[in-house]
Protein backbone atom coordinates (compact mmCIF):
# COMPACT_ATOMS: atom_id res chain seq x y z
CA UNK A 1 0.00 0.00 0.00
CA UNK A 2 1.47 3.36 -1.05
CA UNK A 3 1.40 6.10 1.57
CA UNK A 4 -0.04 9.52 0.98
CA UNK A 5 2.55 12.16 0.15
CA UNK A 6 3.17 15.00 2.59
CA UNK A 7 6.17 17.24 2.01
CA UNK A 8 8.01 17.52 5.37
CA UNK A 9 8.82 20.96 6.76
CA UNK A 10 12.53 20.08 6.80
CA UNK A 11 12.65 19.03 3.13
CA UNK A 12 15.60 20.59 1.32
CA UNK A 13 15.27 21.70 -2.29
CA UNK A 14 17.60 19.87 -4.69
CA UNK A 15 19.08 22.41 -7.15
CA UNK A 16 17.45 21.79 -10.55
CA UNK A 17 19.42 21.07 -13.68
CA UNK A 18 18.97 23.46 -16.62
CA UNK A 19 15.69 22.78 -18.39
CA UNK A 20 14.37 20.62 -15.55
CA UNK A 21 10.66 19.77 -15.78
CA UNK A 22 10.35 18.73 -12.12
CA UNK A 23 11.03 20.13 -8.66
CA UNK A 24 12.84 17.80 -6.27
CA UNK A 25 13.26 17.85 -2.48
CA UNK A 26 15.21 15.59 -0.13
CA UNK A 27 14.40 14.67 3.47
CA UNK A 28 15.77 11.90 5.69
CA UNK A 29 16.71 9.45 2.98
CA UNK A 30 13.71 9.98 0.74
CA UNK A 31 13.07 12.23 -2.24
CA UNK A 32 9.96 14.12 -3.29
CA UNK A 33 9.48 14.88 -6.97
CA UNK A 34 6.80 17.19 -8.32
CA UNK A 35 6.03 17.17 -12.04
CA UNK A 36 4.88 20.14 -14.08
CA UNK A 37 3.77 17.91 -16.96
CA UNK A 38 0.78 15.58 -16.61
CA UNK A 39 2.26 13.29 -19.25
CA UNK A 40 5.65 13.10 -17.54
CA UNK A 41 3.99 12.38 -14.20
CA UNK A 42 1.85 9.59 -15.67
CA UNK A 43 4.82 8.04 -17.47
CA UNK A 44 7.02 8.04 -14.37
CA UNK A 45 4.29 6.58 -12.17
CA UNK A 46 3.66 3.81 -14.70
CA UNK A 47 7.36 2.99 -15.00
CA UNK A 48 7.85 2.86 -11.23
CA UNK A 49 4.76 0.72 -10.74
CA UNK A 50 4.85 -1.61 -13.72
CA UNK A 51 8.46 -1.83 -14.91
CA UNK A 52 11.19 -1.07 -12.37
CA UNK A 53 9.99 -3.37 -9.55
CA UNK A 54 10.91 -6.32 -11.76
CA UNK A 55 14.13 -4.71 -12.97
CA UNK A 56 15.54 -3.41 -9.68
CA UNK A 57 18.34 -0.85 -9.48
CA UNK A 58 15.92 2.09 -9.45
CA UNK A 59 14.10 4.18 -6.82
CA UNK A 60 11.06 2.60 -5.16
CA UNK A 61 7.77 4.43 -5.37
CA UNK A 62 6.65 5.11 -1.79
CA UNK A 63 3.75 7.47 -2.34
CA UNK A 64 1.73 9.28 -5.00
CA UNK A 65 -0.33 12.47 -4.81
CA UNK A 66 -2.24 12.57 -8.10
CA UNK A 67 -3.64 16.06 -7.52
CA UNK A 68 -0.27 17.70 -6.95
CA UNK A 69 1.64 15.35 -9.30
CA UNK A 70 3.93 14.65 -6.36
CA UNK A 71 5.91 11.44 -5.80
CA UNK A 72 7.66 10.11 -2.73
CA UNK A 73 10.67 8.02 -3.75
CA UNK A 74 13.28 5.98 -1.93
CA UNK A 75 16.77 7.41 -1.96
CA UNK A 76 19.30 5.68 -4.19
CA UNK A 77 22.90 5.50 -2.92
CA UNK A 78 25.83 6.99 -4.80
CA UNK A 79 26.49 9.92 -7.11
CA UNK A 80 25.39 10.84 -10.60
CA UNK A 81 27.84 9.24 -13.01
CA UNK A 82 28.47 12.46 -14.91
CA UNK A 83 29.59 14.18 -11.68
CA UNK A 84 32.17 11.57 -10.71
CA UNK A 85 35.92 11.67 -11.29
CA UNK A 86 36.38 8.36 -13.10
CA UNK A 87 38.98 6.61 -15.19
CA UNK A 88 38.07 5.46 -18.68
CA UNK A 89 38.03 1.87 -17.44
CA UNK A 90 35.61 2.78 -14.66
CA UNK A 91 33.36 4.62 -17.10
CA UNK A 92 33.28 1.54 -19.30
CA UNK A 93 32.40 -0.73 -16.35
CA UNK A 94 29.55 1.61 -15.38
CA UNK A 95 28.27 1.86 -18.94
CA UNK A 96 28.29 -1.92 -19.40
CA UNK A 97 26.32 -2.31 -16.17
CA UNK A 98 23.85 0.34 -17.34
CA UNK A 99 23.60 -1.53 -20.65
CA UNK A 100 22.66 -4.76 -18.90
CA UNK A 101 19.85 -2.93 -17.09
CA UNK A 102 18.72 -1.33 -20.36
CA UNK A 103 18.59 -4.67 -22.15
CA UNK A 104 16.28 -5.99 -19.42
CA UNK A 105 14.01 -2.95 -19.79
CA UNK A 106 13.81 -3.45 -23.55
CA UNK A 107 12.76 -7.07 -23.02
CA UNK A 108 9.78 -6.20 -20.81
CA UNK A 109 6.41 -7.01 -22.45
CA UNK A 110 5.36 -3.97 -24.46
CA UNK A 111 2.11 -3.15 -26.28
CA UNK A 112 2.31 -2.80 -30.07
CA UNK A 113 -0.93 -0.86 -30.45
CA UNK A 114 0.34 2.45 -31.83
CA UNK A 115 -1.41 2.97 -35.20
CA UNK A 116 1.64 4.88 -36.46
CA UNK A 117 4.61 2.82 -37.64
CA UNK A 118 8.03 3.61 -36.19
CA UNK A 119 9.16 5.13 -39.49
CA UNK A 120 6.05 7.29 -39.81
CA UNK A 121 6.46 8.49 -36.23
CA UNK A 122 10.08 9.47 -36.85
CA UNK A 123 9.12 11.28 -40.05
CA UNK A 124 6.47 13.22 -38.13
CA UNK A 125 9.01 14.24 -35.47
CA UNK A 126 11.44 15.38 -38.15
CA UNK A 127 8.82 17.58 -39.80
CA UNK A 128 7.71 19.06 -36.48
CA UNK A 129 11.32 19.95 -35.65
CA UNK A 130 12.13 21.10 -39.21
CA UNK A 131 15.35 19.12 -38.82
CA UNK A 132 16.94 19.46 -42.25
CA UNK A 133 19.93 17.16 -41.74
CA UNK A 134 17.74 14.47 -40.18
CA UNK A 135 15.29 14.73 -43.08
CA UNK A 136 18.11 14.23 -45.58
CA UNK A 137 19.49 11.25 -43.66
CA UNK A 138 15.98 9.77 -43.27
CA UNK A 139 15.49 9.64 -47.05
CA UNK A 140 12.73 7.17 -47.86
CA UNK A 141 12.77 5.80 -44.30
CA UNK A 142 14.04 2.38 -45.34
CA UNK A 143 16.25 2.14 -42.22
CA UNK A 144 13.10 2.05 -40.08
CA UNK A 145 11.09 -0.47 -42.12
CA UNK A 146 9.70 -3.27 -39.99
CA UNK A 147 11.12 -2.00 -36.70
CA UNK A 148 8.95 -2.28 -33.60
CA UNK A 149 8.72 -0.54 -30.26
CA UNK A 150 9.83 -1.62 -26.80
CA UNK A 151 9.82 0.08 -23.42
CA UNK A 152 12.47 2.82 -23.54
CA UNK A 153 13.85 5.12 -20.86
CA UNK A 154 14.22 7.92 -23.45
CA UNK A 155 16.68 10.00 -21.40
CA UNK A 156 19.30 7.34 -20.93
CA UNK A 157 22.66 8.97 -20.18
CA UNK A 158 25.22 9.16 -17.34
CA UNK A 159 23.49 12.04 -15.55
CA UNK A 160 20.60 9.64 -14.87
CA UNK A 161 22.82 6.82 -13.65
CA UNK A 162 23.44 6.70 -9.90
CA UNK A 163 26.73 5.00 -9.05
CA UNK A 164 28.14 3.77 -5.73
CA UNK A 165 31.86 3.66 -4.85
CA UNK A 166 31.71 -0.05 -5.73
CA UNK A 167 30.47 0.97 -9.22
CA UNK A 168 26.98 -0.45 -8.67
CA UNK A 169 24.55 1.34 -10.97
CA UNK A 170 20.94 2.42 -10.49
CA UNK A 171 18.82 4.25 -13.05
CA UNK A 172 16.85 7.42 -12.29
CA UNK A 173 14.21 9.68 -13.86
CA UNK A 174 11.45 7.89 -15.74
CA UNK A 175 9.25 10.79 -16.84
CA UNK A 176 10.07 10.15 -20.50
CA UNK A 177 9.64 6.35 -20.35
CA UNK A 178 7.27 5.00 -22.98
CA UNK A 179 7.27 2.60 -25.96
CA UNK A 180 9.69 3.65 -28.70
CA UNK A 181 12.41 2.26 -30.94
CA UNK A 182 15.20 0.81 -28.77
CA UNK A 183 17.82 2.92 -30.52
CA UNK A 184 16.33 6.03 -28.91
CA UNK A 185 18.11 5.02 -25.70
CA UNK A 186 21.51 5.34 -27.43
CA UNK A 187 20.91 8.82 -28.84
CA UNK A 188 22.33 10.83 -25.92
CA UNK A 189 25.47 8.75 -25.40
CA UNK A 190 28.86 9.72 -26.76
CA UNK A 191 30.72 7.05 -28.69
CA UNK A 192 32.87 5.41 -25.97
CA UNK A 193 29.89 5.19 -23.60
CA UNK A 194 27.60 3.95 -26.39
CA UNK A 195 30.05 1.19 -27.30
CA UNK A 196 30.26 0.03 -23.68
CA UNK A 197 26.47 0.18 -23.24
CA UNK A 198 26.04 -1.99 -26.33
CA UNK A 199 28.58 -4.45 -24.94
CA UNK A 200 26.54 -4.64 -21.73
CA UNK A 201 23.39 -5.19 -23.79
CA UNK A 202 25.07 -7.96 -25.75
CA UNK A 203 24.23 -6.20 -29.03
CA UNK A 204 26.05 -4.90 -32.08
CA UNK A 205 24.53 -2.39 -34.44
CA UNK A 206 23.67 -3.62 -37.92
CA UNK A 207 24.35 -1.23 -40.84
CA UNK A 208 20.63 -0.44 -40.99
CA UNK A 209 20.51 0.28 -37.25
CA UNK A 210 23.52 2.58 -37.63
CA UNK A 211 21.65 4.52 -40.31
CA UNK A 212 18.56 4.75 -38.13
CA UNK A 213 20.62 5.91 -35.14
CA UNK A 214 22.24 8.63 -37.24
CA UNK A 215 18.78 9.95 -38.13
CA UNK A 216 17.69 9.88 -34.50
CA UNK A 217 20.82 11.66 -33.31
CA UNK A 218 20.48 14.36 -35.96
CA UNK A 219 16.87 14.82 -34.91
CA UNK A 220 17.71 14.99 -31.21
CA UNK A 221 20.55 17.42 -31.85
CA UNK A 222 18.29 19.72 -33.84
CA UNK A 223 15.57 19.61 -31.17
CA UNK A 224 18.07 20.27 -28.36
CA UNK A 225 19.69 23.15 -30.21
CA UNK A 226 16.35 24.73 -31.01
CA UNK A 227 15.18 24.46 -27.41
CA UNK A 228 18.43 25.99 -26.15
CA UNK A 229 18.21 28.92 -28.55
CA UNK A 230 14.55 29.54 -27.70
CA UNK A 231 15.17 29.56 -23.94
CA UNK A 232 18.67 31.05 -23.92
CA UNK A 233 20.18 27.94 -22.28
CA UNK A 234 23.85 27.78 -23.22
CA UNK A 235 24.31 24.16 -22.12
CA UNK A 236 21.50 23.00 -24.45
CA UNK A 237 22.91 25.01 -27.33
CA UNK A 238 26.34 23.44 -26.83
CA UNK A 239 24.86 19.95 -26.40
CA UNK A 240 22.76 20.28 -29.57
CA UNK A 241 25.74 21.37 -31.59
CA UNK A 242 27.90 18.58 -30.15
CA UNK A 243 25.32 15.93 -31.03
CA UNK A 244 24.88 17.27 -34.56
CA UNK A 245 28.65 17.33 -35.12
CA UNK A 246 29.06 13.80 -33.73
CA UNK A 247 25.98 12.21 -35.27
CA UNK A 248 27.53 11.04 -38.53
CA UNK A 249 30.27 9.18 -36.68
CA UNK A 250 27.84 6.55 -35.35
Amino acid sequence: MLRMVDLPADAVTVPPRPGASCQVWQSEGVFFKQHRSARGFAQEVHALRALTPALGSAPRLLGVDEGRRLLRLSAVPGQDADAMDLTEDQRAVIAREAGRWLAALHQMPCPQDDPLSVGAAVARRIEAADAVAAREAFGDGAAFDGLTRCWCHRDFRPRNWRVTPALEVSILDFEHTRPDLWLVDLVRLDEPVRVAVLEGMGRRLTPRERDALTVLRLLDGAQTLRWGLRHGERCFIDEGRRVLADARRV
